[in-house]
C-alpha cells in the first residue's frame, strides 16, 4: 500500500478538471487532518485511513469500497451517493454524517458513533450492514 501525504492530495485536487475522478486505490492515509476538504469524485477504493481527521469532509460519489477507516472523526461528513460497500468503520465518530443514496451494502461499523446520521429510502444502508455498538445502551 503506498502512503500518500496531504500535500500529495492537495496537489491532486489543485490539478484536477471539472468532473475528473482521481484515483487512490490502495493507498494509506496516516496521522492527517483533511477536515473540511472536498473529496468528492474520487476513488479511494481499497485505501485505508488511520488516526485522520476528516471531519466534515465531502465524500459525495466518492467510492471508499472496501476501504478501511480506523480511529477517524467523520463527524458531520457527506457521502451522499457514495459507494460504501464492504468498507470497514472501526471506533470512528460518524455522528451527523450524511448517507442519502449511499450503497453501504456489506459495510461494518464498529464501535462507531451514530448519533443524528441522515438516510433517504435511497440509502442502501440496513440491507447487509453490520453495525457493532460499544455497548447495550443503544438497544
Amino acid at each position: 500500500m503506498k502512503e500518500i501525504t496531504k500535500e500529495t492530495l492537495l496537489k491532486a485536487m489543485k490539478s484536477r478538471d471539472a468532473g475528473e475522478h482521481p484515483v487512490f486505490r490502495e493507498c494509506e492515509f496516516k496521522d492527517m487532518d483533511l477536515s473540511g476538504m472536498d473529496l468528492h469524485n474520487m476513488d479511494f477504493t481499497l485505501s485505508s485511513f488511520q488516526n485522520v481527521n476528516l471531519e466534515r469532509v465531502n465524500f459525495e460519489n466518492c467510492s471508499v469500497e472496501n476501504a478501511l477507516f480506523d480511529g477517524n472523526s467523520l463527524h458531520g461528513a457527506n457521502f451522499q451517493n457514495a459507494n460504501m460497500k464492504t468498507a470497514a468503520f472501526r471506533g470512528c465518530d460518524m455522528r451527523e454524517c450524511n448517507f442519502k443514496g449511499a450503497n453501504l451494502y456489506g459495510a461494518v461499523l464498529e464501535h462507531a458513533k451514530l448519533d443524528d446520521i441522515q438516510s433517504d429510502e435511497a440509502t442502501q444502508w440496513f440491507h447487509a450492514c453490520t453495525v457493532r455498538r460499544p455497548d447495550r445502551s443503544w438497544l
